[in-house]
Order: structure tokens, then sequence, then C-alpha cells
């Protein structure tokens, strides 16, 4: 298992296919950079709030990958930050209010990259750690209600902004409902891929992000 210490050993002690993925994940970050640097001079406070949020999250990954050794495959980088930036993109350039349906794809998308997170992350702390023992079909079940927990505090989120800070991120109660409706099935979709791909066995990226989380877990199990 190789170790990422610094911002040059994250990209080049990747294997090639990684390597195209960090790198297009992180064109995805400076242009979010870009938009994050916009907001804060022309866009109201609350976006500039919710803004800021997002940008911490989508460095999580290089910050886990470099700093505490943990294999995130690049993948999954890649598509959380796209559904991020895809999202700011959205609001900056109008596309939510141009394209009615945009809204529906993307947040069925977010949901689908938000469920992978849990499923993987849960299934390889599964594989590596005595104390939880869960199968693949509680771990199935287990993401989709966390998939629509945070939908509901996301949603709820938004209404608090609506109240107190005069944004529109729910025009009314059928956008609400399709969002969390599209959150479950984002999740289901999910579940239902990642347990048939499982049969095929996992990939390089996810064996990497495996062994990573196994030495973890093995100093954990070693402190208790």
């Amino acid at each position: 298992m190789n170790s990422h210490k610094s911002l040059k050993d994250y990209f080049t002690k990747r294997r090639t296919s990684e390597k195209i993925y960090l790198v297009l994940s992180w064109i995805f970050k400076f242009g979010f950079i870009l938009l994050f640097f916009h907001y804060i001079f022309v866009v109201d406070f609350a976006s500039v709030i919710r803004t800021t949020i997002l940008l911490v999250i989508i460095f999580l990954v290089p910050i886990l990958d470099m700093y505490y050794d943990i294999a995130i495959p690049a993948f999954l980088d890649l598509i959380m930050t796209l559904a991020i930036f895809l999202h700011i993109f959205g609001m900056e350039f109008g596309i939510y209010d141009k394209f009615y349906y945009y809204d529906s794809v993307l947040h069925t998308f977010s949901s689908m990259v938000l469920a992978t997170l849990i499923m993987v992350s849960l299934f390889v702390i599964e594989r590596n750690y005595s104390k939880i023992q869960m199968s693949i079909n509680l771990i199935a079940l287990f993401t989709v209600f966390t998939t629509m927990a945070l939908g509901v505090v996301w949603e709820i989120g938004e209404f608090l902004m609506d109240q107190f800070l005069g944004t529109t991120t729910q025009p009314d109660l059928y956008d609400t409902m399709m969002d969390l409706i599209l959150d479950t099935l984002g999740a289901i979709i999910v579940v239902v891929v990642f347990t048939l791909a499982l049969h095929k066995g996992m990939g390089s990226a996810m064996e990497d992000f495996d062994e990573s989380i196994k030495v973890k877990m093995e100093k954990l199990e070693d402190k208790g």
C-alpha cells in the first residue's frame, strides 16, 4: 500500500486509470474554486455559506488520502466533485431555471453519488472490522435509509434557508417531495448495481481502498 504524503505523491503513486480520474476531478475542483471566488464578491450571503460548505466537502477525499492514507477510489472523488460542481454551475448560469429537468437529473445523480459513498464505505469497513457484522443485504438497506435520511436533512436545511435568509430553494411541496423520491430512487439503483457488481469481484481501486481501511481497522482493534 502506497502512502500519499504530498500532492505530488497523491498523483504519481496512483494506478494509470486512477490518475485519469484524478486529473478530471481536479479540473472540476479548480472550476469550482473560480465559481467560489465569484460568489464571494457578487452573490448573497446565503449562497456564500452554502458554497463554502461544498468547497470543504470536495477536498475531503484528497485530505483523507494525503494525511490519513485512506485510498478512496479516484472515481468516487470524481463523481462527488462533479455532482457538486454541476450544482453550483447550474445555479451560477441559471440552468435550473432554463431546463426544468436539470434539477431532477442532478438530484438523482447526487443521491446516487451519496449512496455509493455510503455503501462502499460500509462494505470495506464491515470486511475489515471484526466488531461490525453486516450482510450485504443489511448494508444495502442501511444505505437506502441513510441516503433518504440525509435527503430529509438537506430539505430541512433548504427550508430553513428560505425562511431565514430569503432564498427560494423550495418553490413548492411538489419540488420537495420529488427531491425525496429521487433520493430514494437513486439509492435503490446504487444498491442493486453494487450488489450485482460484487459477484464479479472488487476492482483494483477498490482493493487499494479495502487495504487502506484494513490497516486503519487493525490499528483501531489493537488500541481496543
